[in-house]
Order: structure tokens, then sequence, then C-alpha cells
């Protein structure tokens, strides 16, 4: 806000401090095969939310975490959620469909969205896409309060009591 705030700031052109999609979001390696090569330097290290790096040192022990406190509470899962995937594919499964909402919403805020018309942005699918979109937000959100390297994570039930009550409103 203070970046913006300031007199030589420009609406019109995208500005270092911007948060990009590419590299602070869903950041891809060329080889995710191998992202701990020793010779790696540090600017090819992703820091996205969703890259490769923050996968495997958030985002899998925080989500195994996540599931351990459901199952020591005897806490049953709400549907839809990736609770019950593999660790090891959940940003990546999120990362592509991520992509995928990302490209159907940014069409609305550019000019083809006059070429494709209002067939492929009608009311259902954008109702769908916005659950899904919630869905994904609501799923990392959860996950979150439980990494070991965050500030502020609430306990693991009032995030649960929290989590069931937003899916429960989502679908009902």
């Amino acid at each position: 806000m203070r970046f913006q705030s300031h007199h030589d700031f420009d609406l019109n052109r995208q500005n270092q401090i911007s948060v990009s999609w590419g590299s602070d979001l869903v950041a891809e390696l060329d080889n995710p095969n191998d992202i701990w090569k020793p010779k790696c330097k540090p600017e090819a290290v992703s820091r996205g939310l969703l890259s490769p790096y923050t996968d495997q040192v958030i985002w899998q022990p925080a989500f195994l975490n996540a599931r351990d406190s459901l199952d020591q509470n005897s806490l049953q899962v709400p549907s839809p959620s990736p609770l019950s995937d593999d660790a090891e594919e959940l940003i990546s499964k999120i990362r592509g469909e991520a992509r995928q909402l990302y490209s159907f919403w940014s069409k609305g805020i550019h000019g083809e969205f006059f070429a494709i018309g209002p067939h492929v942005m009608d009311q259902v699918t954008c109702s769908d896409k916005l659950r899904r979109t919630a869905d994904i937000i609501l799923d990392l959100s959860f996950i979150s309060h439980f990494t070991t390297v965050s500030v502020g994570n609430i306990g693991a039930k009032q995030a649960y009591r929290l989590y069931s009550a937003a899916k429960e409103t989502l679908h009902g």
C-alpha cells in the first residue's frame, strides 16, 4: 500500500514490487525432479508460495501434520478436500488447477473476453470456478496452520472448526 501511495507509482505499468503470478505464486522449475542440486544458484531457488521447494519444505510436512491431527482427534475430513490425497501430489495438483483457474478468471479482465463471449463465462461455469477457487484457498489456509515455520497459527481444533464451517457453507 505504501508503494502504491507513493507519488511516483504508475498504475499503467508493471511495478517491481508487484506480486507476480509466475514467480511469487506458482513458480515452476526446469528440472523439478532434482531441485536440491548442490550447484544450484541462489537466484534459481524459487520462493514461490506453490513452488517445488516450498512444497517439500513447508506444504508436505504441514499436510502430514494436518492429517495426523484429524486422525488423532477422530475428525472427519470435509468434502471435497485434498486431505485424503498423497502429500507429495498435493501442491502439484493445486498448482495445476490454480493455473487453469487463473487463466479462466483472467479472461474476464483481458480483451479476449469480448471474443469468447458470455457463453464461456456463464453463471453456472463462473459459480463452479469460484467454488473451486474458494476450495483451494480454504484448503491451503487450513493446512498452513500446521506449518512449523509460520507465526500466528491458530490451534488445530479451531482451524478444523473454521475449515469445516467454511466448507459446509460453500458446499452445503
